[in-house]
């Protein structure tokens, strides 16, 4: 396979992964660096940044609010994938930022969201303890197979980089 198709092949993994997510597994730190794992329902728009609608009661909203840096991952269904140790999964690091609940930004994605999510984010959009985020990438990692690791850069994630063209060593 000539690098070109290889690295258009990750564009349209990277791609497929993005679209077809409905949930993204969050990393955030609290302001004593202790670390938090967690997920929530996301919403992409068309320049790759990420939307995330969360409660102040939980965790990872805190963490959010106090420290904007958090990575995510978008990761391959367990029951689709061939091999359970080549899940196809996209980590990127992002910023964090605060979307203002009176803004036109806030209602647009909001209704995205309950295009996207339904009855349930029609009744959690009332509620006023939640917060809508917006997930501003810098990096990605797609890692789709054995040896297929790429880095994708730019905050459209569009500049990309094949990591390793030899492959895994052995003993």
């Amino acid at each position: 396979m000539e690098m070109s198709e290889i690295l258009t092949e990750a564009e349209t993994q990277k791609n497929n992964l993005i679209s077809n997510m409905n949930t993204i597994i969050m990393a955030t730190t609290d302001k004593n660096d202790l670390p938090n794992s967690s997920y929530a329902p996301s919403y992409v728009d068309k320049n790759n940044h990420f939307y995330i609608y969360v409660s102040l009661l939980s965790k990872h909203t805190k963490n959010l609010i106090s420290n904007e840096n958090v990575s995510f991952m978008i990761i391959q269904d367990e029951s689709k994938a061939d091999n359970i140790f080549g899940r196809k999964r996209l980590t990127i690091d992002a910023t964090a930022e605060l979307v203002d609940r009176n803004s036109r930004h806030w209602m647009k994605i909001i209704e995205k969201m309950e295009n996207k999510f339904g009855e349930t984010l029609s009744y959690l959009k009332n509620m006023t303890d939640f917060n809508l985020f917006k997930l501003i990438p810098s990096k990605g990692l797609l890692v789709h197979g054995f040896a297929r690791a790429f880095t994708f850069s730019g905050e459209k994630l569009d500049e990309i980089n094949y990591l390793n063209e030899v492959g895994h060593s052995k003993e």
